[in-house]
């Protein structure tokens, strides 16, 4: 793989490693965010929301900067349209953590407590998901250097495995957890039913975007 000019210097893995932990420390706020919604302490939800906004804006920040330098570059294997497909997909990552926190911001409700564990639980597969993925993305570097080793190359393919399967294992728990709401409508209002349906689908989507972050990769890696 040829040297990227521009930002940083580098071949694209290490530039779009960088997005990723900033993606990543947007991801590492939904946790908390979330379990203050359940638990009704809304002007932290406000807090944690802003602090979100502000990592996934110098998240795009570092999504220019890298599209910019790639207009500049010439490199070898990785077809220029992968890398910002991959970009693009790992950046919604953040967009969609946003999109949670401004949701949850927008109204106080209060949750039935059969609601809250699978609330929380489908928050933790998820960011299993972009964990799996972000794994994948850091080991990029070691698979460069092994000149795309077969041994490294498991390690990265194994990863994107396991986001995948956390992917799908998301599905499952967001699909309980409509199950449990429905089951609760009577107890709730139909308001309600539909924001919190509607805030589980948001979370789901950052696995989704996960997933699609490690199809882009394989394809990267596998077409080498």
């Amino acid at each position: 793989m040829k040297v990227i000019g521009g930002i940083l210097g580098r071949s694209p893995s290490g530039p779009i490693h960088e997005h990723m932990m900033k993606v990543n420390d947007c991801l590492k706020l939904l946790k908390p965010l979330m379990k203050e919604f359940t638990e009704e302490d809304y002007s932290k939800v406000k807090d944690h929301s802003s602090e979100i906004s502000k990592l996934e804006h110098q998240a795009d920040r570092i999504k220019r900067a890298i599209r910019d330098s790639l207009s500049k570059s010439l490199f070898g294997s990785i077809e220029r349209a992968d890398i910002l497909a991959y970009l693009k997909e790992q950046d919604r990552i953040a967009d969609s953590c946003e999109d949670v926190a401004k949701l949850v911001e927008m109204r106080q409700t209060k949750l039935p407590e059969t609601l809250k564990k699978g609330l929380l639980k489908l928050t933790d597969k998820v960011m299993e998901a972009v964990e799996a993925a972000r794994s994948a993305t850091a080991q990029l570097k070691s698979l460069e250097k092994s000149s795309y080793a077969r041994s490294e190359l498991d390690k990265v393919l194994k990863s994107l495995d396991l986001a995948a399967k956390r992917e799908w294992e998301a599905d499952g728990i967001q699909l309980d957890f409509a199950k449990k709401l429905f089951q609760t409508e009577k107890e709730i209002d139909a308001i309600t039913v539909f924001f919190l349906i509607n805030i589980s689908r948001q979370v789901g989507v950052i696995a989704d975007h996960a997933e699609n972050v490690g199809d882009i990769l394989r394809r990267m890696i596998v077409r080498r």
